[in-house]
């Protein structure tokens, strides 16, 4: 799918079909305020559209202060083999260590002068029924001129009873396989298969690797004679 933005509406009462509202009134719910539309940034921004019909974008800015730096991956637990991990340890021996602190990020909302027209769309489950709906929504130097529903579709509940069947029995299929795989983990790859197998195919593909990288080298010195 790609990236996407949301888009978060507040304030506004939107305006749906007969189905839809009626809907909507069966079950005491009310229209999700949250949408993602692909017609923007994509770049998983937040926009607001506010009771005014003014879009607003929330962006990072630096505050001018410096808090301590955490590295990506630092709370996971680095599973290779110890012959692998002295490796990588050898291989980036020369790279310099990971800065102590970074500028501190907060986010403000302001204002946009987007001109555009772009489809919001919402799929929210509603009492056990999934709502599929989306808008159209034009913008013109960050003023909203309209927002009108383009479709709709309400999960039946004979469809909501079949998808809760096929969740229950993909549920179901992975806990049986978790358990298995967690079964052969304990018995075998802690205790045999991590500090022999797993190294010896690891430095036999480096090996493979370095050996084509040579034959490549080799095959492009004599093209170019």
């Amino acid at each position: 799918m790609g990236m996407f933005d949301t888009v978060v509406v507040e304030g506004l009462k939107l305006k749906t079909s007969t189905q839809v509202s009626s809907f909507l009134r069966e079950n005491n719910s009310a229209l999700p305020s949250d949408f993602q539309t692909k017609d923007l940034e994509n770049a998983l921004y937040t926009y607001k559209i506010d009771k005014n019909y003014q879009l607003w974008v929330n962006t990072p800015v630096e505050t001018g202060k410096r808090i301590p730096y955490k590295p990506f991956f630092s709370d996971w637990k680095d599973n290779r083999s110890f012959l692998e991990r002295l490796y990588f340890k050898f291989k980036y021996r020369t790279l310099g260590n990971s800065p102590k602190t970074r500028p501190e990020i907060t986010h403000k909302w302001r204002r946009t002068k987007k001109t555009n027209t772009i489809e919001m769309y919402s799929y929210k489950e509603i009492s056990e029924r999934y709502l599929d709906i989306s808008f159209e929504v034009k913008i013109v130097n960050g003023k909203v001129k309209s927002i009108t529903q383009t479709s709709a579709t309400i999960e039946s509940i004979l469809e909501a009873k079949k998808r809760k069947a096929r969740n229950q029995e993909f549920e179901n299929n992975m806990k049986e396989q978790f358990v298995r795989h967690n079964e052969f983990v304990s018995k075998w790859y802690y205790p045999i298969l991590k500090e022999t197998i797993n190294p010896l195919l690891f430095f036999t593909r480096l090996a493979i690797q370095n050996i084509c990288q040579k034959i490549i080298n080799w095959t492009y010195r004599w093209k170019s004679l």
